[in-house]
């Protein structure tokens, strides 16, 4: 946490895009919630924020701090706000086995789709469907899908 801040504002300073995994509120999410571009935040995370507040409005908090901003929802799919839109996605149906690891393959991926600029709707859809594939076999390394297995996932439920 002490030395996320310094890369952060580093990161902003170089234009390179900032993005953070809230899983829980701890200080190191708590100072960089505010600072980075894409707050891609867990149903725990936001229910952390503002335990009085319902997740629509947790996701109106977020994205008066971020100008991206996600909250994921496990199967439920997730719920986004990107410069003043809100919207929301469903989550793949896939037949789970083990979600271990699938908060860590929607985030990787989602970090692809920012580095490659694929559009927002479509890169939330590419970091989904990783997520998904995640959950169809054991364990966390083991169960991330390659990008022909999500290529494959994503043209089969256009």
């Amino acid at each position: 946490p002490l030395i996320s801040e310094p890369i952060c504002r580093w990161a902003k300073r170089h234009t390179i895009p900032t993005l953070l995994d809230a899983g829980s509120l701890h200080q190191g999410t708590q100072n960089l919630s505010g600072k980075v571009d894409y707050l891609l935040a867990s149903e725990t995370f936001a229910r952390q924020h503002n335990p009085a507040s319902n997740l629509a409005s947790a996701l109106n908090d977020f994205a008066n701090i971020a100008a991206h901003a996600v909250i994921t929802l496990g199967a439920r799919g997730l719920l986004w706000a990107k410069h003043g839109k809100t919207g929301e996605m469903e989550a793949f149906s896939v037949k789970a086995i083990d979600s271990t690891g699938a908060g860590d393959a929607f985030h990787g991926a989602f970090a692809l789709a920012v580095a490659n600029s694929m559009p927002w709707r479509e890169g939330l859809r590419f970091a989904s469907a990783a997520g998904a594939l995640a959950c169809t076999r054991l364990g966390a390394r083991s169960a991330l899908a390659d990008a022909a297995a999500v290529t494959h996932l994503l043209n089969h439920n256009a």
